[in-house]
């Protein structure tokens, strides 16, 4: 039985070498993968990139997988699926918080750090950041709901 038709493989089938090379960052780092699987997502996603970039059905036998998975351990129905799970919602995040941090979104990013710095008693640091997203709305060539 192979891994090749889940959710899991069809996405990251579709991410560019740089783009693997940024999600094994975030899959291992510690802030970010918190859950109770976080050696085994790690170890999940370096099989799967093993198959890469062709992605064939038989690089990807869910055998092979579990093996490098839970090394030396017996096969327990489900417990590779709940490892793709969650590994697959990690993905899913990455793709969210790597899109948040494009350049493109840095007028949001500062209005949340605004939003921080009124909250928590910083007015000088806010009135310094209000005054860098008031230059930024004056040079915007849209008026969308952001602006």
């Amino acid at each position: 039985m192979v891994m090749f038709d889940s959710q899991l493989i069809d996405l990251i089938r579709h991410f560019a070498p740089e783009e693997l090379a940024e999600l094994r960052l975030f899959i291992k780092s510690p802030y970010f993968n918190r859950g109770n699987f976080f050696q085994e997502t790690i170890n999940l996603l370096a099989f799967v990139e093993n198959a890469a970039p062709d992605f064939l059905p038989r690089d990807l036998e869910r055998e092979a997988a579990y093996e490098a998975v839970f090394p030396g351990m017996s096969i327990i129905t489900g417990k590779l699926d709940k490892v793709m799970s969650e590994l697959h919602l990690l993905t899913k995040e990455f793709l969210a918080i790597h899109q948040y941090t494009d350049k493109e979104n840095e007028f949001q990013r500062l209005l949340e750090q605004a939003v921080f710095f009124r909250t928590h008693g910083l007015s000088k640091r806010f009135d310094n950041l209000v005054q860098k997203l008031t230059g930024y709305q004056s040079e915007s060539r849209y008026q969308d709901e952001l602006f």
